[in-house]
C-alpha cells in the first residue's frame, strides 16, 4: 500500500483515526440501554436467555428479524457482560473503530491519494450523522453489517486483481455475514462495478457478472426473508405501505436529496425525523427534477470522470441508499422515512464526493500562496475537530429512554411514538399517573395506532385494571390482526379476569407463533393452574424458565406448583432459584411462606417471612402474615 510509505508515518495516520473513532464518543459508556428495540435485540430477547437460543437464532424466525449474525453476536455478549449496557456500548465503539480502519484501507487500496483518503475516513469517523447508530446498542447490527461490507469490497479488489478462487470464496462469505447481520447491503454487488470503473479496469468482464450475479441471488434470497418478517412486524400500516408508485418515487427523490443536506449541515440529525406531510406536493415533484437532472449530470460525466472521488462517491451513495429510500414498507417507516442510522454505510460516499473538492481546493490554495494553503489544512483539520465535538454532545440525548424521547418531544410535540415510549419508560419507574397520561395523550393524537393502545393495555395489566387492558389489546387487534403483543396482553388479561379457559386459547396462539416466549408460557402454566391441571402446568413453568433463567415469576410459580403436587424438595429448590433473581419481591416471600405453613412447617414459614423482611422491612402483606402465623 504506497500511501503508507514509513512506520512513523503509519502510526500517525492510525493514531489520529483512532483518536476520531473513539474520543467523539467516550460520553456514551455512561449510558443506559434504551426502549426502543435494545429490549427486543438484548435486555428481554429471550432467545438469548434459552438454552436453545442459537438454534432458534438461526433456524426459526422467533427473532424480531432474521438477522441470525447479529443475535449471535449479542448472544456473546449477553453471556459474557450480561446486561452491563457500559460494556454494549464499549463493543459499539471498537466495532466503529474497526469500520473507521478498514474504510481507510479500501480507500487506499482503491488507490485513491492520501489526503482525500484521510478526510473521507476522519469526516465518517466523527460526523454527527453516526452518533444514533454507535449510541443505539440495537443498531450493532448495522456496524456488523458495515464491517462486512468494508471487507468484502476489499476481498472484490484483491479477487479482480490476483484473481484467485480463494479471495472469492472469501468475497462470498464476507459478504453474507453482511447481510446475516442487517440486509441493508443487498446492493453492494453494484457499487463493485463502479470500484472496477474507478481503478480504470474497463469493460466488464464474464466472470465478473457471473461473480456479481451470484451475490444478487444471495441478496435478493435474504431480503426476501427480511421483507416476510417485516410484515409481522406491522409494515403494512406504514405510511409508505398506502402510497402509490407515483408518491413513492416522490418520497425517494426528496429522501435522497435530504441526506447530503444532513451532511453539510449536521444540525439536521435527530434520532426520530418527522413523516411528510404530503409526499405528491410540489416539493416532491421539485425534488424528483432536481434528481433527475443530477442522473443526467452524472451519466454525461462518468464518461469523462469515473476515476474522481465524487464520482465514485455519488454512485456509491445511490447505490447503497437505494433499498432505504421508500421503495418498500418497513417497520420502522410507520414513525419515519429519513433515519440518521441509514446513512451509516452510504454515507462514506458523501464523505467522499465532499473530500475530493476539499482537497483540490487546499492544493489549489498552496499553489497559489503557501500561507492560503495552511490556513486550508487548518481550517480543515477545525471543521473535523468541531464536528467531533457536536457528536460527543449530541451523544448525551441517548443516556437513558427518558432522555432520548424527552430529547424527540422538545423538537416534535405531537409524536405519538416519543409518548409511548416515554410512557414505558416512566411506568417501569413505578409512575404510573405521568406514564397514563402521556398514553392517553398519545391515543387522542393518533387514535387508531394499535403500538399505542396495546403500551396502555400493559399499563392496565400491571395497575390490575384487566377489563380496561383487555378492551385495549382487542381494539389493538382489529386494527393489526397479527400483533402478537397484543394477544399476550389479552391473554394475560383473560388471566386477571379469572377467565383461563379464554387464556388458554389466547395464550397457545401466542406460543404458536413464538413457542419461546417465557411469559406466555408462564401466563399459560398459570391458566392450567386456575383450571387444576396442575400437572400440564409445572411443564409450562419449567419451559418458561428454560426460556428465560432469570424469570423470577417463573421459578415462582413453578415452585408453588410443584408443592401442590407434593414435591417439597423441587419446590424449596425453586423457591430459592427466585429468592435469588428478585429478593425484594414481596409476592415470592408470601408464596414461599404459604406453601411451608400449608404443609404445616408453621416455624419455617416464619423464618421465610423474617428473610423476606429482611429485604423488605416495610412489607404489610409480609408483616399481616407474619402476624396470621402468630394468631394460628
Amino acid at each position: 500500500m504506497r500511501i503508507l510509505t514509513t512506520g512513523k508515518a503509519r502510526f500517525a495516520i492510525v493514531l489520529t483515526l483512532v483518536f476520531l473513532s473513539v474520543v467523539p464518543y467516550l460520553r456514551i459508556l455512561g449510558n443506559d440501554f434504551v426502549n426502543w428495540d435494545d429490549d427486543l435485540y438484548v435486555y428481554d430477547n429471550p432467545l438469548l436467555k434459552s438454552e436453545h437460543g442459537l438454534h432458534d437464532i438461526w433456524f426459526t424466525l422467533d427473532a424480531p428479524n432474521y438477522y441470525p449474525l447479529t443475535y449471535t453476536f449479542h448472544y456473546l455478549e449477553k453471556k459474557a457482560f450480561g446486561d452491563n449496557p457500559s460494556a454494549y456500548h464499549a463493543i459499539s465503539i471498537l466495532l466503529h473503530l474497526l469500520n473507521v480502519i478498514l474504510l481507510f484501507y479500501l480507500l487506499a487500496w482503491l488507490g485513491l491519494p492520501l489526503k482525500p483518503a484521510w478526510l473521507a475516513t476522519a469526516l465518517f469517523a466523527v460526523h454527527p450523522v453516526q452518533v444514533e447508530t454507535i449510541a443505539w446498542v440495537a443498531e450493532q447490527k448495522t456496524l456488523l453489517a458495515t464491517a462486512g461490507a468494508l471487507g468484502a469490497s476489499m476481498a472484490w479488489i484483491s479477487w479482480r486483481k490476483s484473481g484467485k478462487i480463494g479471495l472469492l470464496v472469501l468475497l462470498y462469505l464476507l459478504y453474507c455475514l453482511s447481510l446475516l447481520s442487517k440486509t441493508i447491503t443487498v446492493t453492494l454487488p453494484l457499487v463493485f462495478l463502479f470500484m472496477d470503473a474507478f481503478q480504470g479496469r474497463g469493460l466488464i468482464q464474464k466472470k465478473t457478472l457471473a461473480a456479481i450475479s451470484g451475490l444478487l441471488a444471495i441478496a435478493f434470497g435474504l431480503g426476501m426473508v427480511t421483507l416476510a418478517v417485516e410484515k409481522n412486524l406491522g409494515s403494512t400500516g406504514s405510511v409508505v405501505a398506502s402510497m402509490g408508485l407515483i408518491d413513492r418515487f416522490l418520497l425517494a427523490a426528496r429522501s435522497l436529496l435530504t441526506y447530503p443536506m444532513m451532511v453539510l449541515l449536521p444540525t439536521l440529525t435527530a434520532p426520530i425525523h418527522p413523516l411528510p406531510k404530503d409526499p405528491s406536493g410540489p416539493i416532491g415533484w421539485l425534488a424528483l427534477g432536481i434528481v433527475l437532472f443530477f442522473a443526467v449530470s452524472f451519466i454525461y460525466l462518468f464518461k469523462k470522470h469515473a476515476r474522481s472521488p465524487e464520482i465514485f462517491g455519488t454512485a456509491w451513495y445511490v447505490l447503497t441508499i437505494a433499498p432505504l429510500l421508500g421503495w418498500v414498507a418497513s417497520s420502522y417507516m410507520r414513525y419515519g422515512v429519513i433515519a440518521d442510522r441509514y446513512l451509516y454505510l452510504p454515507g462514506i460516499g458523501l464523505f467522499l464526493a465532499v473530500a475530493g473538492p476539499a482537497v483540490r481546493f487546499e492544493e489549489f490554495a498552496y499553489r497559489k500562496n503557501v500561507y492560503a494553503g495552511k490556513s486550508a489544512i487548518v481550517a480543515g483539520l477545525a471543521l473535523v475537530g468541531a464536528l467531533g465535538g457536536y457528536s460527543m454532545s449530541i451523544s448525551g440525548c441517548w443516556k437513558n429512554s427518558g432522555t432520548l424521547w424527552e430529547k424527540v418531544l422538545e423538537s416534535q410535540p405531537d409524536s405519538v411514538l416519543a409518548r409511548s415510549n416515554l410512557a414505558e419508560y416512566l411506568y417501569r419507574k413505578g409512575k404510573m399517573r405521568e406514564a397514563e397520561k402521556l398514553l392517553n395523550q398519545a391515543i387522542e393524537r393518533s387514535p387508531d395506532d394499535p403500538e399505542v393502545m396495546n403500551n396502555l393495555a400493559a399499563l392496565k395489566l400491571r395497575s390490575g385494571k384487566y377489563a380496561q387492558a383487555l378492551e385495549l389489546s382487542l381494539k389493538a387487534r382489529r386494527k393489526r390482526p397479527a400483533f402478537i403483543e397484543a394477544v399476550l396482553n389479552s391473554g394475560l388479561a383473560y388471566l386477571g379476569l379469572r377467565r383461563p379457559a379464554d387464556a388458554e386459547e389466547e395464550l397457545k396462539a401466542v406460543l404458536h407463533f413464538r413457542p419461546r416466549s417465557a411469559r406466555a408460557l408462564n401466563g399459560l402454566g398459570l391458566a392450567l393452574a386456575m383450571q387444576q391441571r396442575t400437572s400440564e402446568a409445572i411443564r409450562y413453568f419449567h419451559d418458561a424458565v428454560k426460556a428465560a433463567p432469570g424469570f423470577s415469576e417463573a421459578w415462582r410459580n413453578l415452585a408453588f406448583a410443584y408443592f401442590l403436587t407434593g414435591r417439597i424438595q423441587d419446590s424449596e429448590r425453586c423457591y430459592e432459584k427466585a429468592a435469588s433473581i428478585t429478593p425484594g419481591d414481596p409476592a415470592l416471600w408470601s408464596s414461599w411462606a404459604h406453601a411451608r405453613a400449608g404443609r404445616g412447617d408453621m416455624a419455617g414459614a416464619k423464618d421465610i417471612l423474617e428473610r423476606g423482611m429482611h429485604y423488605l422491612p416495610g412489607s404489610s402483606l409480609l408483616k399481616s402474615q407474619a402476624k396470621a402465623l402468630d394468631w394460628r
